[in-house]
């Protein structure tokens, strides 16, 4: 009789450690949550658009039919696709490091060029 040779099979635990150490699976989930963020902030944008601007476009004399504050809505809401292009900046602000380190140093030299700010800079007020 021949003896049949079996696997150890790893324990949940012990794959899941050795699935999720090191700082690169780190950074590449967090990288791939940012990403996922911002896909969902822009379909959901995106798909109110173009949901509202197909009622504008199909409904004859909606606009019409609203108050203002009904059209202020629809317009807020129809022109909620910009809200992906403001959003962006905050989630790799929060998100990434590096993206929040660049920022702030350009921010220091843009402080820097300022002309009030300027070390180099005399006083325009002449004797």
């Amino acid at each position: 009789m021949q003896k049949l040779h079996t696997h150890k099979k790893k324990s949940m635990k012990r794959l899941r450690l050795s699935s999720s150490s090191g700082p690169k699976t780190v950074r590449t989930r967090k990288t791939t949550l940012t990403f996922i963020v911002i896909t969902l902030i822009f379909a959901i944008s995106s798909e109110i658009h173009h949901a509202l601007a197909m009622i504008l476009h199909f409904v004859d004399n909606l606009e019409c039919h609203m108050n203002k504050a009904e059209g202020t809505a629809f317009y807020i809401f129809l022109w909620a696709v910009f809200i992906n292009n403001v959003s962006n900046p905050f989630i790799y602000g929060v998100s990434d490091d590096r993206f929040r380190s660049h920022v702030k140093e350009m921010l220091k030299k843009n402080q820097d060029f300022k002309p009030n700010n300027r070390k180099d800079s005399k006083s325009s007020v002449s004797e």
